[in-house]
């Protein structure tokens, strides 16, 4: 009797070493899982920081590349405004070259004088 009390005991005893056995790979399982999780979510918040990175680069290149395109249509407007500036000292030099000295002018009638402008701008006499 006293035998068998101690085999139960002792059974009893290997059952909770085992229990506690499988409690502790539990543990361990659960403690993976959890590091296992961690690493996926710091992966992931990684992944998302560097897209985050890389949509500031795109953007940052964006604007780049509008700071550039304006600045190329602000100096392609700054030469439309010399070309038209050229084209009106050109008029100016065109019409005031084609006016007679003030000497000549009084030596000229006025209907002279129209004719020579008229000619200057190359309009048919004959529609006058």
């Amino acid at each position: 009797m006293r035998r068998r009390i101690m085999r139960e005991r002792e059974r009893e005893r290997e059952r909770e070493r085992e229990r506690e056995r499988e409690r502790e790979r539990e543990e361990r399982e659960k403690r993976e899982r959890e590091r296992e999780r961690e690493r996926e979510r710091e992966e992931r918040e990684r992944g998302e920081r560097e897209r985050e990175r890389e949509r500031e680069r795109e953007r940052e290149r964006e604007r780049e590349r509008e700071r550039e395109r304006e600045k190329r249509e602000r100096e392609r407007e700054r030469e439309r405004e010399r070309d038209r500036e050229r084209d009106r000292e050109r008029e100016k030099e065109t019409f005031y070259s084609i006016i007679p000295s003030e000497t000549t002018t009084f030596c000229m009638s006025s209907s002279t004088l129209i004719w020579v402008l008229l000619d200057a701008f190359a309009i048919n006499k004959t529609e006058v």
